[in-house]
């Protein structure tokens, strides 16, 4: 983010609604990058949907808490 402001503004002074604008265009190019690769195989599910490695149910209680 801070990269693509540095990159457009440079040094110049922008008013308020100026700025605003600045920030939701870059905050959409970098949302709309992709956060894994992308594959055409159906069976290959992205990391986001992977499902954890553990069961969290069977440990106590105060292993879940933070002290």
């Amino acid at each position: 983010m801070k990269f693509r402001l540095h990159r457009v503004v440079g040094n110049a002074k922008l008013t308020v609604d100026e700025f605003y604008t600045l920030l939701c265009q870059a905050e959409g190019v970098l949302n709309s990058r992709p956060l894994c690769p992308l594959s055409n195989d159906p069976d290959n599910l992205p990391v986001l949907l992977a499902l954890p490695d553990h069961k969290l149910i069977d440990l106590s209680s105060n292993c879940l808490s933070r002290c």
